[in-house]
């Protein structure tokens, strides 16, 4: 007489191994997965403001050329040329044509000295003059600075210094 061998499916043990696999793979997936958004967070930062900072210019050079026509970067810019103005102006452009992606509850752009004797935040653009009276020039900046990673300071080196 024939009998017939009953263990036709996967023992306890080897379906907890499966289990643990997936397990672990899940886990590694997600941690990738998180690295992944950040870098595409940081990457999509650093292109607005490459893409923000070209407008504003543009901008600079028609006030500069005494034209009235701007951009959305600069909203509500008069044409006077100071570069407080153009600053404050870039801020509202920013504020308004942007997110950020970092911190939803932190704005997306600030005048700098408005900071006073704070440090950035993560995700904004800090713009701000060397010297706000004067006009935009060679030795007197609009600067445009974004933190990318806490903790957020200013850093004279990566051009970034503290002009207040």
């Amino acid at each position: 007489m024939l009998t017939r061998n009953s263990s036709a499916g996967f023992s306890l043990i080897e379906l907890l191994v499966i289990v643990t696999i997936i397990g672990i793979l899940v886990v590694g997936g997600t941690v990738g997965y998180g690295y992944y958004v950040e870098s595409t967070k940081q990457s999509l930062k650093q292109d607005e403001l490459r893409n923000f900072v070209k407008a504003v210019r543009a901008d600079v050079k028609s006030a500069n050329m005494k034209l009235s026509a701007f951009s959305e970067a600069s909203p509500g810019l008069q044409g006077n040329g100071k570069c407080l103005d153009h600053a404050i102006a870039a801020v509202r452009g920013a504020n308004k044509l942007y997110e950020n992606y970092f911190n939803i509850s932190n704005q997306v752009a600030i005048y700098g000295p408005s900071l006073e004797d704070q440090n950035p935040r993560i995700g904004e653009i800090m713009i701000y003059c060397s010297d706000p009276t004067q006009k935009i020039s060679s030795t007197n900046l609009l600067r445009f600075c974004v933190c990318f990673e806490e903790p957020c300071e200013f850093n004279p080196i990566e051009n970034c210094p503290k002009t207040w």
